[in-house]
């Protein structure tokens, strides 16, 4: 959807696959299959881009104190920052009258509530970072960081997070992809951001 990700479950597969092919094979026009298209929404979480969006957006706006990381060039990292989620019947929202920062380039969320989204917005960085080495302020480079290219949520991130116990899964927004996932990597969720983005200025 162009603001929304739509998780199906296992249970509904199936129907969700039928009615697709129905909105597709549908001659009637525009309007008929934008209908049929929000029928599917009742058959899944409908995960809202609006707030992640801001929540990133917010990130890229309040560079990060330069202890534990900088960047070489002297260019600001920016700081990571979480809130709750609003959840509804069948719709997650980013609940941005929670949103605080930890204003640290690559700092250990703990969320204020179980489920939760996070920002990466320094996303992956391949070289020209450099991490302290002591608590005198000796740096070296730091490989990587943000783990790797197109990397899904840390192990950090996963191991701790509520999808474990919950069919809402948590949230990680950073400036290539919002990442859905629930503790099992398997089934780690990524959706292009630029989808949204540019449906959002058409």
């Amino acid at each position: 959807m162009d603001n929304a990700v739509v998780v199906i479950s296992n249970d509904n597969l199936e129907l969700f696959k039928a009615n697709s092919e129905k909105i597709y094979k549908d001659k009637e026009g525009k309007n008929s299959a934008d209908l049929k298209a929000n029928d599917l929404r009742g058959l899944g979480m409908n995960y809202m881009i609006a707030g992640m969006i801001n929540l990133l957006d917010i990130s890229l706006s309040n560079p990060a104190k330069k202890e534990g990381y900088r960047m070489k060039d002297g260019s600001d990292m920016y700081s990571e920052y979480v809130a709750e989620l609003i959840i509804s019947g069948n719709t997650v929202q980013i609940d941005m009258r929670t949103s605080k920062t930890h204003r640290y380039p690559d700092g250990i969320i703990l969320p204020t509530q179980d489920p939760s989204a996070h920002s990466h917005p320094n996303g992956y960085i391949k070289e020209g970072v450099e991490e302290t080495n002591d608590e005198w302020e000796s740096f070296k480079d730091a490989d990587h960081f943000g783990g790797s290219e197109g990397a899904p949520p840390s192990r950090v991130d996963q191991s701790n997070r509520s999808g474990k116990k919950t069919n809402i899964r948590d949230i990680v927004v950073s400036p290539t992809t919002i990442w859905l996932y629930n503790g099992n990597s398997s089934s780690n969720i990524a959706a292009p951001i630029n989808f949204f983005l540019n449906e959002k200025n058409k």
